[in-house]
């Protein structure tokens, strides 16, 4: 396994304790996504320096794969991007190179669902905090309502 592959699947399995769904449903939906996307060539396992940098390339590509006509300038103007694949050609590897792109594309995706569920599951805590310890909502400040007190707060007793 790719060790951009093998450090989403753990992030999904730390993040599926705190969610709402619980980890053994998020464990099965990100193994059925990773099954999904097993036909995706990774590309060679490299230095950690290296592969932050695959991943800020593979980020960029998906940026661009959204109709940004920047990112996808950034992308055809970066060192070993767009235009390095597209001078390779086909035969030179330039479709192996796409799949390299496509599974860059889909750490940075499943790395977005991981913040995604990281921010439900703070949602979740916040509420409950809330709930328990008074919010806003829970407050009784302004109980007495405008002629309770000088300042329209609580009442000093």
């Amino acid at each position: 396994m790719h060790p951009l592959a093998r450090d989403l699947y753990k992030r999904f399995l730390l993040v599926g304790r705190d969610s709402p769904l619980g980890l053994a449903a998020v464990r099965a939906r990100a193994k059925e996504a990773f099954l999904a996307n097993a036909h995706l060539a990774p590309p060679a396992p490299r230095g950690a320096r290296e592969l932050a940098a695959e991943l800020r390339r593979g980020r960029r590509r998906a940026e661009a794969g959204a109709g940004d006509a920047t990112a996808a300038a950034a992308v055809a103007a970066a060192p070993g991007g767009a235009a390095a694949a597209a001078a390779a050609g086909d035969a030179a590897g330039g479709s192996h190179e796409r799949e390299e792109d496509a599974f860059l594309r889909a750490i940075y995706k499943g790395r977005w669902w991981v913040r995604e569920l990281q921010g439900v599951a703070q949602l979740r805590k916040f509420r409950a905090m809330r709930r328990l310890y008074g919010g806003r909502d829970g407050d009784d400040v302004f109980a007495g309502g405008a002629g309770a007190s000088a300042g329209g707060g609580r009442a000093l007793s």
